[in-house]
């Protein structure tokens, strides 16, 4: 009777201790149960739509070595860095355009699973304007000229749009969304000819603008003259006689103001002003 009562105990001890062991394990015997992961935060949390590639750090709980961030489902390249944090590369294909992103950290079986989801942000970025060139001052010098200043007059440039002489970019200066200004070396005026002169801006958007003709002329002969603006600009039917300012640039001495076609009695006041 006593060695049953122990034959009994014994096979209590054995099956509470079988019962407990399982609990730490995988029930199908394949070891350690993979804990869910967590994501906490991103960083970053949003870029610009046409940015490079970049690295993507998430951070967050219970992350093993074989954890993977997925974008929208689809599995990024990532390095396990420790159990509260993954990095993620994010090619440039995924970020052309604005919008958003479903992060998600993917543990493999057994255990494991899906984490919840944080919210990556694609910014639209505005598009830079394709710029006009409306007028040049000055519009011509002669051949063998000393170094001088060019005004582009325009539309829609930027900081950064870049004035062009026959295709090759020259040093610009930005003064504002109407004007650029550039140095003109000597050595682009040896020889009479023409350059075409235009504006570039860089992207998201921009392009080339149209282009105007900068001439050179035989040295010693007169410069084309370039109007630039009036004052008055107008005036009422019926008015008497009144004196009318053009600026501009390359003016002479013999330079004439005409109306419709029409020589006017003009005063030279200086070769920016008539």
């Amino acid at each position: 009777m006593r060695n049953i009562k122990i034959y009994t105990i014994a096979i209590l001890f054995i099956s509470v201790f079988s019962c407990k062991k399982t609990t730490d394990v995988n029930p199908g015997g394949g070891g350690t149960v993979n804990p869910l992961p967590v994501i906490s935060s991103m960083s970053p949390t949003s870029i610009n739509a046409g940015s490079p590639a970049f690295t993507l750090t998430i951070n967050g709980s219970d992350f093993i070595n074989g954890s993977v961030v997925n974008w929208n489902g689809t599995a990024l390249n990532t390095t396990f860095v420790s159990a509260s944090q993954l990095t993620a590369t994010v090619s440039a294909t995924l970020v052309l355009a604005a919008g958003t992103a479903n992060i998600t950290v993917v543990t493999n079986s057994p255990g494991g699973g899906t984490s919840n989801i944080g919210v990556f942000t694609i910014n639209a970025v505005a598009t830079n304007a394709v710029p006009t060139i409306s007028a040049l001052s000055p519009a011509s010098t002669a051949a063998g000229s000393a170094p001088f200043i060019l005004t582009v007059t325009g539309t829609d440039f930027i900081n950064g749009s870049t004035i062009y002489w026959n295709g090759t970019a020259i040093t610009t200066t930005f003064v504002g969304p109407l004007q650029l200004t550039a140095s003109i070396n000597a050595a682009l005026l040896t020889t009479t000819g023409t350059a075409n002169i235009t504006v570039v801006t860089p992207a998201p958007g921009g392009g080339t603008s149209n282009s105007l003709p900068f001439t050179i002329t035989a040295a010693g002969s007169n410069p084309v003259p370039t109007a630039g603006s009036l004052s008055p600009i107008s005036t009422t039917a019926g008015n008497p006689a009144f004196t009318l300012t053009v600026n501009g640039s390359n003016f002479i001495s013999g330079s004439t103001v005409k109306w419709n076609g029409t020589s006017l009695t003009t005063t030279y006041i200086s070769a920016t002003q008539l």
